[in-house]
């Protein structure tokens, strides 16, 4: 096992608990030392320093103290642990890293004639305990690992500087888009120090999604509107934004997916209430690129300073010296905090990271300076990350278009312009669930919203010829159940009415499926058919033999001439049921009453399943 050197670790158990001084007692001799899940916090981040004869110092970075064995106790069990001024000679500062093995550690403290070691009160390993001495039993809640951190923050007396955790200086040049460029920097700084380096996240995205996700929080407005009234924004950069929204789901691309653009949009209905003319213009930027990138990141816990903390100092001294920049929106103008610098106390200034400046260049050289005096004249919001999630695919993205929907050969369009849970609204109406997903338009142009859930690639949604202008808490009405296949931009599956009726039904953001009309109807159309037919990505043609009873068998030619057999029973229920040679799950559709030639649902594992009559040539 490598040995410990000198640097900068977070100390944790098996559990991930981490070793920290009390977030509210980090900066004062007698801090309380505890275990705590891992935030990333200064508190938590301890520098090892190589004292003598093999001992360490462990310096708490946020306190600028060391951890201290209380020097009266330390022989004996349930010693107090806390932070004290460092004092080189003391021994009871001193600790002595004994290897366990696996990368474990028991840390014991050098003053203790009786070797005690560093445990968590009771044995605990899975919630936050206190720490204490105690004599070594090789329990798991004496066990410690070390991992290396890569939080540059430089923490002196009157001094907390977090520019060295910043990614290089963006400009937004003459673009309204400050708090895409505030909420975006954030996240950069907190991946950063969570050991991804310099990740180059896209504002554009912000720009774009803050705007297409975004729902106006006044439902009286949109209710005197009808289900065809705005309730979301036109794309552009004005407005929106913060970094509240990462805990609801949100999620940013990286700049290679979604390239920033020099010029500020243009809608030319800027000024309409209309969806559809939202739609219209929103949908035209939701590229492939857009919504079905590689990988997306988020944060998962945000926290926003109280209205009466907007004007108090220690309070933005205590955030910043726990290593968390500080997004601020002051007169209208997003910027983050990172840092400030006490040492002349008759002018304290904060560091500060804006959206302006040279491209690329260097945070430690180019964020700029503001007294404490200016920052506190027209604060209206301040608030932190504290929690980066791991970057990965957002599949429910795709499920962002317009939609030409067929259930049960009735068409029309399916505007999906939001998905449910995700944006401001949980901020802006908190005491309200948010299913919105978007309109549905019939053929007449009659607009109804469409209330549900999403979940993967699995849709779940309902709209009420009824009750055309639902509201965003409500479910009711015709449920459908789609499952998407994003390569393909399709999704099929079933809806159901009120007495439990089950009919078939698909949706493409491309032309309807094409398909013959068959001489018979029903199941007995199979006999001696063809079939082109989609199951999830997989897409071939279907030969079929006769009906036997309510069974047919056929063979699936596939791309480049491989062959599968298939096997298709109609239910007493009126499903017809599909299994194919080697491929998992059964499918489940249902013909088309109101368009003859088609079959629609899906498989048991959650794919989308379509068959489509050939006619014969």
């Amino acid at each position: 096992m490598p040995e410990i050197t000198e640097g900068r670790y977070y100390i944790q158990l098996s559990t991930g608990r981490s070793l920290e001084a009390s977030d509210t007692t980090f900066q004062a001799n007698r801090a309380k030392i505890q275990t705590w899940k891992l935030y990333r916090g200064l508190n938590q981040l301890w520098e090892v320093r190589r004292a003598s004869s093999g001992t360490f110092f462990l310096l708490n970075v946020g306190g600028g103290r060391a951890l201290d064995a209380h020097d009266a106790e330390v022989d004996h069990n349930g010693c107090r642990i806390q932070l004290f001024d460092h004092f080189p000679e003391n021994r009871n500062q001193q600790w002595i890293l004994r290897s366990l093995g696996a990368n474990n550690y028991a840390i014991r403290c050098a003053a203790s004639r009786s070797n005690k070691v560093i445990q968590i009160k009771e044995g605990v390993i899975d919630r936050s305990a206190e720490a204490e001495l105690s004599d070594f039993l090789d329990a798991p809640s004496q066990k410690w690992t070390f991992t290396p951190a890569h939080d540059a923050a430089i923490v002196q007396p009157n001094i907390v500087d977090l520019r060295p955790n910043q990614t290089p200086i963006k400009d937004q040049g003459s673009r309204g888009s400050c708090t895409y460029f505030g909420a975006t920097a954030a996240l950069e700084a907190a991946y950063k120090k969570a050991g991804y380096g310099d990740v180059n996240l896209s504002e554009e995205f912000w720009a774009m999604m803050g705007k297409a996700l975004y729902l106006h929080p006044g439902w009286p407005e949109i209710l005197a509107g009808g289900a065809n009234y705005r309730e979301n924004q036109f794309a552009g950069t004005q407005g929106g934004g913060s970094v509240r929204w990462y805990p609801s789901g949100f999620r940013i691309a990286t700049e290679t997916d979604v390239a920033y653009r020099t010029t500020d949009y243009a809608p030319d209905n800027w000024a309409s209430v209309n969806q559809k003319e939202a739609n219209d213009f929103n949908f035209s930027l939701l590229t492939r690129a857009v919504l079905q990138a590689p990988r997306y990141y988020g944060a998962s816990h945000a926290v926003a300073f109280t209205r009466g903390s907007l004007t108090s100092a220690a309070e933005f001294e205590r955030v910043l010296s726990l290593g968390f920049e500080v997004s601020i929106h002051r007169l209208g103008h997003n910027f983050i905090l990172v840092g400030f610098d006490k040492s002349d106390p008759a002018s304290p200034v904060f560091f500060v990271k804006n959206s302006y400046g040279p491209l690329g260049g260097d945070p430690t050289v180019y964020c700029e300076r503001l007294l404490y005096t200016d920052l506190f004249t027209g604060i209206e919001v301040a608030e932190y990350l504290t929690d980066v999630v791991p970057p990965a695919a957002w599949p429910e993205l795709a499920f962002l278009g317009r939609w030409n929907l067929t259930f049960d050969g009735h068409k029309g369009i399916l505007d999906i312009y939001h998905l449910p849970g995700v944006g401001n609204l949980p901020l802006d109406v908190p005491a309200t669930a948010d299913h919105r997903i978007g309109v549905f338009y019939d053929p007449a142009g009659t607009a109804f919203r469409v209330n549900g859930t999403i979940s993967g690639h699995r849709i779940e949604f309902r709209f009420d010829a009824a009750h055309p202008n639902l509201p965003w808490d409500e479910l009711r009405g015709r449920r459908f159940v789609y499952h998407l296949e994003p390569t393909l931009d399709v999704m099929a599956g079933m809806h159901y009415d009120g007495d439990g009726s089950s009919f078939g039904g698909y949706a493409k953001k491309g032309s309807p499926i094409v398909h013959g009309t068959p001489a018979r109807l029903g199941f007995p159309g199979l006999a001696s058919t063809t079939w082109n037919v989609l199951i999830g990505n997989l897409q071939g043609q279907i030969r079929f033999g006769a009906v036997s009873g309510a069974g047919v068998n056929g063979v699936l030619t596939l791309a480049g001439g491989h062959t599968r057999n298939v096997e298709a029973s109609l239910l007493s229920t009126g499903e017809v049921t599909f299994w194919v040679e080697g491929v998992p799950g059964l499918a489940m559709a249902r013909f088309l009453n109101h368009e003859s030639g088609l079959l629609c649902g899906s498989t048991t594992d959650g794919r989308p399943f379509y068959s489509a009559y050939v006619a014969p040539r």
